[in-house]
């Protein structure tokens, strides 16, 4: 008895090996232990630990090769275990898909509207209606504006005509396509009428006598009216903005004994291009502010063309100067012209020299 197991040698098939006295399943020299109790034998059993498994599988030994969306991938290899369509979150995590429906980069749970590309988070905001941008705004940004300047003497006697300079400007985002309008009920109403685009300004003037029942001081006050439309035709709420001025009236009054005179004039590439002229008080002070205004034409005298631009001469002294200049960009002849204060012996209006501008001097 070779292995001390009681069994003589002769009747033992395993001589060496006291733990049997037969092969057995794993033969001799080698027990037959089942540690994890699954019924195979360590010896065949390559998960010797896990009653689940005999060899690792995909997942391994002790981890079940469970594939519970039924995708082909295992929980222990799928990051979405319970989503049959994906096995990593990707960008909208597990559960969501990320398609993107219209191709613009964004996928639908990033995207309000999957179904337009031009609308997604950080698309600029157009003034169309539309949330553009992602953000449960509409058309933020898009805002009508109008803005209104009214100069004008600051002194006048009765009988006296006055001339009053204005300034109107689309300061908003949108056309002004329904239309703006100024209203001033001293000057009779409507004075102005016309559709305006983002950043243009255009400048009038408007004459008025004083009467003998005008209140001292004058005041009276212009409102400009503007209607602002998107490019979708839809109209946004009125926008609006008043502009005074202040006319203290004087008793009989009479000719300051001013006198102003042109003295030069010209053109520049400043900006683009400049059209200026400068006049000179050849008599005594000023006792108020007069008025000037920029004449047009695209040929011929100027004299007889349209009023581009306006704006008022302030109080000079004797031998004062002032130099009006204008911004300008069609090519063409200009001319500015001057009012003498009231009561001036002369005509009461005087003109510089044509200025011939060429856009093409000035690229």
């Amino acid at each position: 008895d070779s292995d001390g197991d009681g069994a003589y040698d002769c009747h033992d098939l395993c001589p060496t090996d006291p733990g049997k006295a037969a092969p057995d399943i794993c033969g001799c020299g080698v027990a037959d232990t089942d540690s994890d109790g699954d019924g195979v034998a360590n010896c065949n059993d390559l998960c010797p630990a896990d009653p689940g498994k005999v060899e690792p599988g995909l997942c391994g030994c002790s981890i079940p090769d469970t594939d519970s969306d039924d995708d082909g991938t295992p929980n222990c290899n799928d990051q979405c275990p319970s989503d049959p369509s994906k096995i990593v979150p990707g960008i909208c995590g597990c559960g969501i898909a990320d398609g993107d429906a219209d191709n613009d980069g964004i996928p639908a749970c990033n995207d309000c509207n999957d179904s337009n590309p031009s609308i997604y988070p950080s698309a600029p905001e157009l003034c169309n209606g539309l949330d553009d941008n992602c953000n449960g705004q509409v058309d933020e940004g898009c805002q009508g504006c109008i803005a209104l300047e009214k100069v004008g003497p600051t002194t006048a006697r009765v009988g006296e005509t006055i001339t009053y300079s204005f300034r109107l400007t689309n300061c908003g985002d949108l056309v002004l396509h329904g239309g703006a309008q100024v209203y001033d009920p001293l000057l009779g109403g409507k004075i102005w009428d016309g559709v305006l685009q983002p950043g243009q300004t255009v400048t009038f003037t408007e004459s008025y006598t004083i009467q003998p029942d005008d209140p001292d001081p004058l005041v009276n006050t212009a409102t400009a009216i503007g209607h602002p439309m998107t490019p979708q035709g839809t109209y946004l709420p009125d926008v609006m903005d008043t502009a005074s001025w202040t006319v203290d009236l004087t008793e009989g009054g009479g000719w300051d004994k001013s006198s102003l005179a042109f003295i030069g004039e010209g053109w520049s590439c400043d900006a683009g291009g400049k059209v200026f002229a400068t006049v000179e008080n050849r008599g005594e002070a000023m006792q108020g502010p007069t008025t000037w205004e920029l004449l047009f034409a695209e040929s011929g005298d100027p004299k007889n063309g349209v009023i581009v631009a306006s704006g008022v001469i302030p109080p000079l002294p004797s031998g004062g100067t002032y130099t009006m200049s204008f911004n300008v960009t069609v090519s063409g002849n200009y001319m500015f012209k001057a009012h003498q204060r009231p009561g001036h012996p002369g005509k009461g209006e005087l003109f510089s020299n044509a200025i011939n501008f060429n856009k093409s001097n000035c690229p």
